[in-house]
């Protein structure tokens, strides 16, 4: 064997071990990496409803949303949305109810990751059957009943009837009664209680208001009337 033919021979070998090196590391995806869908979150919510929106590459321009009532996704109770922008709209869901979000980029070839999981939650619906139920010369106590598809909690607002501007927030309760307290004496207030329900994500869906009016505080600690607690009662 000749020094020329010694040369090819070693060439040969180096490009055959260097070439099962390779092909013995783990492939990697510059593109997927990069491409990952990040920061899902929950924008909005009907009780039929929820709005998504994140962040990913502009090279990427369809994602499939998947939405379940189950963290692992299983085929037969998951939806799939199709959309080609970085926010969806997903309608036909139930009120009150907690679901599993994720989202896939999707190219021609290209298999990208999955974003994180996320939990989204619909509304629940109106309350039912509010009403003013008691009072002192500070406070009005209100009662209603849950809604249809229940509630987690419910927020109560309150406004002096005649006022145009903001709802005061007075409080939250898991319960189905509240005394909104530090009132002025001898005055009417609506009274307004939001269903609501947050996710583990921190998004809060928070339904329509239920409002009772002319919830009326006492003019003293001793006169109780009936009249004004009673008058729209009828109508």
């Amino acid at each position: 064997m000749n020094k020329q033919t010694r040369k090819l021979s070693a060439f040969s070998l180096a490009f055959v071990f260097t070439t099962l090196i390779l092909l013995c590391l783990p492939k990697t995806d510059v593109y997927a990496a990069k491409a990952k869908v990040s920061n899902v979150t929950q924008t909005f919510s009907t009780t039929e409803t929820i709005a998504l929106s994140w962040n990913a590459p502009s090279e990427i321009e369809h994602f499939t949303v998947y939405i379940s009532e189950f963290q692992n996704f299983p085929e037969y109770a998951t939806r799939k949305s199709l959309t080609y922008d970085t926010k969806d709209y997903i309608g036909e869901l139930e009120p009150n109810k907690t679901y599993f979000v994720k989202v896939l980029p999707y190219d021609n070839n290209i298999t990208y990751d999955f974003s994180d999981v996320i939990t989204c939650c619909t509304n629940p619906e109106i309350v039912t059957d509010l009403s003013h139920t008691a009072s002192t010369t500070s406070s009005v106590t209100v009662a209603w009943n849950a809604p249809p598809s229940g509630a987690e909690y419910y927020n109560i607002y309150y406004i002096p009837c005649g006022s145009y501007g903001e709802k005061i927030y007075a409080g939250t309760t898991a319960n189905k009664r509240f005394t909104v307290s530090n009132l002025a004496p001898d005055t009417e207030y609506n009274i307004y209680v939001y269903s609501a329900k947050k996710s583990q994500h921190g998004y809060e869906a928070e339904g329509f208001d239920s409002y009772e009016p002319f919830c009326a505080t006492l003019a003293d600690a001793k006169a109780f009337s009936n009249f004004k607690l009673s008058r729209y009662a009828a109508s």
